[in-house]
């Protein structure tokens, strides 16, 4: 779950209500790596935003959910306005990647699907390997020979 450390418009930030963010893709031909953009307005300077355990992601209508894991930040922490990468990988392999004018948001404070943490800290699959497999991990595709 991703929440702000101690102490626009969007959702609420996880654990700093004053805060907003906004997450979308930056690109539709990207599944898995630094793939997501979150702006978050109202972050303290002395705040940013950690991934303490993986969760689920979905753009409006549900048809496209990532899974993220990981988050940069890729703007001064003083600026009002503060922006930063998240690390996700797609799991509707069929969908599509998730672009700029696609909204984002927070639809599982954590994956709770088994075969899909095995996949995530498998240290021997490349980014889009992982995607490959979670893919698979939720019924979107076949195993592409490299899961288990």
């Amino acid at each position: 779950m991703m929440r702000a450390d101690p102490p626009a418009h969007g959702d609420p930030v996880p654990g700093n209500p004053a805060a907003t963010l906004r997450i979308s893709g930056i690109s539709t031909d990207l599944f898995a790596g630094w793939s997501l953009l979150a702006i978050v307005n109202g972050l303290p300077p002395d705040q940013t935003l950690r991934v303490n355990t993986p969760f689920i992601v979905a753009a409006d209508g549900g048809t496209k959910r990532m899974i993220v894991v990981g988050v940069a930040e890729i703007t001064a922490s003083e600026l009002p306005v503060r922006r930063f990468l998240l690390k996700a990988y797609a799991i509707d392999g069929d969908s599509g990647g998730v672009g700029f004018s696609d909204t984002l948001h927070i639809s599982a404070e954590h994956v709770d699907n088994q075969q899909a943490l095995l996949t995530l800290h498998n240290p021997e699959l490349s980014n889009i390997e992982i995607a490959r497999c979670l893919w698979h991990d939720y019924g979107a595709m076949p195993d592409p020979g490299l899961c288990r």
